[in-house]
Protein backbone atom coordinates (compact mmCIF):
# COMPACT_ATOMS: atom_id res chain seq x y z
CA UNK A 1 0.00 0.00 0.00
CA UNK A 2 2.60 2.25 0.67
CA UNK A 3 4.51 2.26 -2.77
CA UNK A 4 1.28 2.23 -3.84
CA UNK A 5 0.27 5.67 -2.42
CA UNK A 6 3.78 7.11 -3.27
CA UNK A 7 3.04 6.55 -7.29
CA UNK A 8 -0.68 8.28 -7.17
CA UNK A 9 1.70 11.17 -5.25
CA UNK A 10 3.77 11.05 -8.29
CA UNK A 11 1.46 10.99 -10.60
CA UNK A 12 -0.29 14.37 -9.45
CA UNK A 13 2.65 15.95 -8.83
CA UNK A 14 3.86 15.60 -13.06
CA UNK A 15 0.08 16.36 -14.22
CA UNK A 16 0.19 19.49 -11.45
CA UNK A 17 3.19 20.77 -13.23
CA UNK A 18 1.83 19.97 -16.53
CA UNK A 19 -0.80 22.26 -16.22
CA UNK A 20 0.99 24.96 -14.52
CA UNK A 21 0.63 27.63 -17.42
CA UNK A 22 3.90 30.04 -18.22
CA UNK A 23 4.04 33.21 -16.40
CA UNK A 24 4.77 36.28 -17.83
CA UNK A 25 8.21 37.62 -17.19
CA UNK A 26 9.68 34.21 -16.20
CA UNK A 27 10.72 32.48 -19.19
CA UNK A 28 8.14 30.70 -21.48
CA UNK A 29 7.40 31.14 -25.27
CA UNK A 30 8.89 35.27 -25.46
CA UNK A 31 8.57 37.25 -28.24
CA UNK A 32 10.89 36.77 -30.76
CA UNK A 33 14.21 39.13 -30.96
CA UNK A 34 15.10 38.80 -34.49
CA UNK A 35 17.97 41.55 -33.78
CA UNK A 36 19.52 43.48 -31.49
CA UNK A 37 22.84 45.57 -32.34
CA UNK A 38 24.77 48.19 -31.33
CA UNK A 39 26.29 50.71 -34.18
CA UNK A 40 29.29 51.73 -33.86
CA UNK A 41 30.23 48.66 -31.83
CA UNK A 42 33.18 50.16 -30.38
CA UNK A 43 33.62 53.92 -29.50
CA UNK A 44 36.50 56.24 -28.19
CA UNK A 45 35.36 57.12 -24.71
CA UNK A 46 33.16 59.84 -24.91
CA UNK A 47 30.98 58.47 -28.10
CA UNK A 48 28.09 57.50 -28.77
CA UNK A 49 26.32 54.67 -29.94
CA UNK A 50 23.04 53.71 -31.76
CA UNK A 51 21.26 50.21 -30.33
CA UNK A 52 18.55 49.00 -32.56
CA UNK A 53 16.43 46.13 -32.38
CA UNK A 54 13.52 44.07 -33.82
CA UNK A 55 11.14 42.40 -31.86
CA UNK A 56 7.51 40.78 -33.20
CA UNK A 57 4.02 41.91 -32.38
CA UNK A 58 3.84 40.25 -29.35
CA UNK A 59 5.80 42.11 -26.99
CA UNK A 60 4.03 44.06 -24.58
CA UNK A 61 7.04 45.65 -23.12
CA UNK A 62 10.63 46.27 -23.72
CA UNK A 63 13.65 47.55 -21.38
CA UNK A 64 17.27 47.88 -21.74
CA UNK A 65 19.14 47.38 -19.10
CA UNK A 66 21.66 48.61 -17.20
CA UNK A 67 21.39 52.69 -17.36
CA UNK A 68 18.61 52.38 -20.03
CA UNK A 69 14.76 51.68 -19.15
CA UNK A 70 11.73 51.51 -20.93
CA UNK A 71 11.71 51.33 -24.49
CA UNK A 72 8.24 50.09 -25.41
CA UNK A 73 7.25 51.35 -28.25
CA UNK A 74 10.70 52.28 -29.81
CA UNK A 75 12.81 50.74 -32.26
CA UNK A 76 16.22 52.58 -31.04
CA UNK A 77 18.42 54.39 -28.79
CA UNK A 78 21.50 56.31 -28.28
CA UNK A 79 23.66 55.99 -25.17
CA UNK A 80 27.21 56.86 -24.51
CA UNK A 81 29.03 54.71 -21.76
CA UNK A 82 31.76 55.62 -20.35
CA UNK A 83 33.01 51.93 -20.26
CA UNK A 84 32.95 49.37 -22.18
CA UNK A 85 29.31 47.92 -21.19
CA UNK A 86 27.07 45.10 -21.88
CA UNK A 87 23.26 45.95 -22.87
CA UNK A 88 21.08 43.38 -22.20
CA UNK A 89 16.97 43.70 -24.25
CA UNK A 90 14.14 42.22 -22.47
CA UNK A 91 11.08 41.80 -24.28
CA UNK A 92 8.28 40.57 -21.85
CA UNK A 93 4.28 39.15 -23.87
CA UNK A 94 1.83 37.59 -22.47
CA UNK A 95 3.40 33.80 -22.74
CA UNK A 96 6.70 34.60 -21.36
CA UNK A 97 9.96 36.62 -21.69
CA UNK A 98 13.16 36.77 -23.75
CA UNK A 99 16.29 38.08 -24.04
CA UNK A 100 19.33 39.31 -26.31
CA UNK A 101 22.40 40.93 -25.39
CA UNK A 102 24.90 42.97 -27.42
CA UNK A 103 28.31 45.09 -26.41
CA UNK A 104 29.57 48.71 -27.24
CA UNK A 105 33.68 48.65 -26.20
CA UNK A 106 34.73 51.82 -25.05
CA UNK A 107 38.69 52.59 -25.67
CA UNK A 108 40.77 55.76 -24.69
CA UNK A 109 38.11 55.71 -21.21
CA UNK A 110 37.78 59.42 -19.96
CA UNK A 111 39.34 60.32 -15.98
CA UNK A 112 36.31 62.77 -15.02
CA UNK A 113 36.03 64.40 -11.73
CA UNK A 114 37.01 62.11 -9.16
CA UNK A 115 39.74 60.49 -10.56
CA UNK A 116 43.68 61.22 -10.20
CA UNK A 117 45.27 59.50 -13.04
CA UNK A 118 47.50 60.99 -15.25
CA UNK A 119 46.09 62.72 -18.01
CA UNK A 120 47.30 61.04 -21.69
CA UNK A 121 48.97 63.79 -23.75
CA UNK A 122 48.86 63.56 -27.62
CA UNK A 123 52.43 62.79 -29.02
CA UNK A 124 54.10 65.86 -31.62
CA UNK A 125 52.79 65.51 -35.03
CA UNK A 126 49.92 62.76 -34.54
CA UNK A 127 47.42 65.24 -34.86
CA UNK A 128 46.05 68.65 -33.83
CA UNK A 129 48.00 70.71 -30.90
CA UNK A 130 46.72 73.38 -28.57
CA UNK A 131 44.41 74.11 -25.34
CA UNK A 132 41.33 73.82 -23.93
CA UNK A 133 39.68 76.03 -21.11
CA UNK A 134 36.46 77.01 -19.48
CA UNK A 135 35.66 80.23 -18.21
CA UNK A 136 32.60 82.83 -16.69
CA UNK A 137 33.26 85.07 -18.92
CA UNK A 138 33.54 85.47 -22.66
CA UNK A 139 37.31 86.57 -22.41
CA UNK A 140 38.90 84.27 -19.53
CA UNK A 141 41.15 83.28 -18.51
CA UNK A 142 40.31 79.81 -19.36
CA UNK A 143 40.98 77.46 -17.15
CA UNK A 144 41.75 73.79 -17.23
CA UNK A 145 43.64 70.83 -15.18
CA UNK A 146 46.69 71.31 -17.95
CA UNK A 147 49.98 70.92 -15.81
CA UNK A 148 47.83 68.55 -13.35
CA UNK A 149 45.25 66.84 -12.36
CA UNK A 150 42.59 68.28 -10.32
CA UNK A 151 41.42 66.17 -7.47
CA UNK A 152 39.01 68.13 -5.46
CA UNK A 153 36.85 70.95 -5.08
CA UNK A 154 38.97 73.25 -3.70
CA UNK A 155 40.95 73.54 -7.06
CA UNK A 156 41.60 76.97 -8.37
CA UNK A 157 41.31 76.32 -11.66
CA UNK A 158 37.42 74.93 -11.43
CA UNK A 159 35.33 77.33 -12.15
CA UNK A 160 31.54 77.75 -10.57
CA UNK A 161 28.32 78.33 -12.60
CA UNK A 162 24.87 78.74 -11.34
CA UNK A 163 22.27 76.82 -12.83
CA UNK A 164 20.13 78.81 -15.40
CA UNK A 165 23.54 80.66 -16.26
CA UNK A 166 26.05 80.78 -19.11
CA UNK A 167 29.76 79.92 -19.07
CA UNK A 168 32.07 79.60 -22.06
CA UNK A 169 34.79 77.06 -23.41
CA UNK A 170 37.79 78.12 -25.69
CA UNK A 171 38.82 75.54 -28.59
CA UNK A 172 42.49 76.73 -29.65
CA UNK A 173 44.15 74.44 -32.10
CA UNK A 174 46.57 74.26 -34.67
CA UNK A 175 46.74 71.40 -37.29
CA UNK A 176 49.70 69.38 -38.13
CA UNK A 177 51.98 70.97 -40.56
CA UNK A 178 50.12 70.15 -44.39
CA UNK A 179 46.87 69.49 -42.54
CA UNK A 180 43.51 71.59 -41.79
CA UNK A 181 41.37 71.59 -38.55
CA UNK A 182 37.90 70.17 -40.20
CA UNK A 183 35.89 69.46 -37.04
CA UNK A 184 35.39 70.40 -33.45
CA UNK A 185 33.58 68.84 -31.02
CA UNK A 186 32.84 69.49 -27.39
CA UNK A 187 32.24 66.86 -25.00
CA UNK A 188 30.63 66.26 -21.13
CA UNK A 189 32.91 63.53 -20.49
CA UNK A 190 32.07 62.48 -16.83
CA UNK A 191 32.45 58.61 -16.12
CA UNK A 192 29.17 58.39 -13.68
CA UNK A 193 26.62 58.82 -13.53
CA UNK A 194 25.91 56.04 -16.10
CA UNK A 195 24.70 57.48 -19.50
CA UNK A 196 25.60 61.64 -18.18
CA UNK A 197 28.25 62.02 -20.91
CA UNK A 198 27.52 62.96 -24.39
CA UNK A 199 28.77 65.50 -27.25
CA UNK A 200 27.43 68.75 -26.61
CA UNK A 201 24.61 70.51 -29.25
CA UNK A 202 21.46 71.75 -29.53
CA UNK A 203 19.65 69.78 -27.31
CA UNK A 204 20.94 69.29 -23.97
CA UNK A 205 23.53 66.78 -22.47
CA UNK A 206 22.98 66.42 -18.71
CA UNK A 207 21.38 69.78 -18.58
CA UNK A 208 24.61 71.52 -21.15
CA UNK A 209 23.81 73.16 -24.19
CA UNK A 210 26.12 74.40 -26.85
CA UNK A 211 25.29 77.66 -28.18
CA UNK A 212 26.55 79.30 -31.54
CA UNK A 213 30.16 80.50 -31.35
CA UNK A 214 30.99 84.30 -30.03
CA UNK A 215 32.73 85.00 -33.12
CA UNK A 216 33.72 83.74 -37.20
CA UNK A 217 35.59 80.48 -36.34
CA UNK A 218 36.46 78.83 -39.66
CA UNK A 219 36.79 75.12 -40.65
CA UNK A 220 39.15 74.21 -42.91
CA UNK A 221 42.21 76.32 -42.22
CA UNK A 222 45.55 75.22 -40.32
CA UNK A 223 44.46 77.06 -36.80
CA UNK A 224 41.61 77.29 -34.76
CA UNK A 225 40.34 79.51 -32.29
CA UNK A 226 37.04 79.74 -31.10
CA UNK A 227 34.66 80.61 -27.72
CA UNK A 228 31.44 78.76 -27.43
CA UNK A 229 28.83 79.66 -24.42
CA UNK A 230 27.57 76.50 -22.80
CA UNK A 231 24.19 77.16 -20.77
CA UNK A 232 23.81 75.61 -17.59
CA UNK A 233 19.94 74.60 -17.09
CA UNK A 234 17.87 75.18 -14.43
CA UNK A 235 17.35 72.12 -13.06
CA UNK A 236 20.93 71.02 -13.19
CA UNK A 237 22.04 70.02 -9.52
CA UNK A 238 25.98 69.56 -8.20
CA UNK A 239 27.53 66.48 -9.74
CA UNK A 240 27.83 65.11 -5.83
CA UNK A 241 24.18 65.37 -5.51
CA UNK A 242 22.91 63.14 -8.11
CA UNK A 243 22.66 59.86 -7.80
CA UNK A 244 25.22 57.13 -9.00
CA UNK A 245 27.53 60.12 -8.90
CA UNK A 246 30.38 57.90 -7.41
CA UNK A 247 33.99 59.81 -6.50
CA UNK A 248 32.83 62.47 -9.56
CA UNK A 249 32.77 66.08 -7.57
CA UNK A 250 32.83 68.28 -10.64
CA UNK A 251 31.00 68.70 -14.52
CA UNK A 252 34.06 67.69 -16.67
CA UNK A 253 34.36 69.07 -20.34
CA UNK A 254 36.87 68.79 -22.85
CA UNK A 255 37.20 68.78 -26.74
CA UNK A 256 38.04 66.76 -29.63
CA UNK A 257 39.84 68.55 -32.48
CA UNK A 258 40.14 66.28 -35.88
CA UNK A 259 42.18 67.03 -38.90
CA UNK A 260 42.10 66.83 -42.49
CA UNK A 261 44.26 63.69 -42.09
CA UNK A 262 41.68 61.99 -39.90
CA UNK A 263 43.67 62.51 -36.53
CA UNK A 264 42.92 64.01 -33.87
CA UNK A 265 43.89 65.87 -30.77
CA UNK A 266 44.28 62.42 -28.33
CA UNK A 267 42.28 63.20 -24.86
CA UNK A 268 43.10 66.70 -24.15
CA UNK A 269 43.42 68.97 -21.44
CA UNK A 270 39.85 69.08 -19.71
CA UNK A 271 37.71 71.96 -18.25
CA UNK A 272 35.79 71.69 -14.66
CA UNK A 273 32.71 73.19 -13.75
CA UNK A 274 31.17 73.33 -10.71
CA UNK A 275 27.23 74.13 -10.90
CA UNK A 276 26.09 75.63 -7.53
CA UNK A 277 24.94 79.23 -6.29
CA UNK A 278 27.63 81.26 -6.79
Amino acid sequence: MKSMKLGLASVALVLGLTACPDVPGLGGDGPEISSFMASPESIQAGGSSTLSWTVDSTATSLTITPGVGDVTGETSVTVTPSTTTEYTLTAVGDEGSSEESTTVTVSGTETGGGSSEPIPEPLPGEGPDGAFGVSTTETGPFLSDVGGNITSNDDENIITVAPGDTFYAQVNYAAAEGATIEDVEIRLVNRTPEGLAGTLGDTPVGGFTLGDPTSDCTLGSATYTCVYPITVGSDVEDIEDLDGAGGEFAYVFRTVVTDSAGADNGISNRGYVNSESV
